[in-house]
Parts: C-alpha cells; structure tokens; sequence
C-alpha cells in the first residue's frame, strides 16, 4: 500500500460521516461518536494500560472531529431550513 491510502481513507469515511450527518437525521449523528468511542475503550482494554495515555488522546482528538463535523452538519441543515422558510414566506407574501 502506498503513502496516501492511510490519509484518502481518513478523508473518505470524514466525507461519509458529513453525508450522514447532513441528510440522514439528527440522531443518526450521535452512531459514529459512540462506535469511535467503544472501539477506542476496546483498544484500551486489549492492549493493556502501557498504550493509555496515546490512546486516550486519539480517543479526544477524534471525538473532537466527529463531533465537530456533526455540529456543523445540524448548524448548516437549520441554515438550510431557515432559507427555505424565507423563500416560502416571501413567495406567500407576494
């Protein structure tokens, strides 16, 4: 496998978890947090407490990510929303 499999993997599945977050609805969001969540606590428990302190940081800096690409999508969804309601309150208007 070649250098950039690693980083074009990590940019695909970001690209599916913002797919998800943005169409599917709200709740949905909260799946790929908390599977991140149990697999990194699972990596915790199976290698032992020597990988604690590097794994606990990949555990926050993902949920960080995850997080953050799920706020953004339901911030960007309500924007949406709230266009529309516009364009149909200005069309009712006229």
């Amino acid at each position: 496998m070649s250098a950039l499999t690693g980083p074009i993997l990590c940019f695909l599945v970001l690209g599916v978890l913002y797919f998800i977050d943005y169409f599917l609805p709200t709740w949905l969001g909260t799946v790929p947090g908390i599977a991140y969540l149990f697999f990194i606590v699972f990596l915790m428990y199976t290698r032992g407490w020597s990988h604690f302190v590097g794994l606990l940081i990949v555990l926050l800096v993902g949920e960080l990510i995850i997080n953050g690409i799920w706020i953004t999508s339901i911030e960007n969804r309500k924007k949406k929303i709230q266009k529309e309601l516009e364009i149909m309150k200005a069309k009712d208007l006229s």
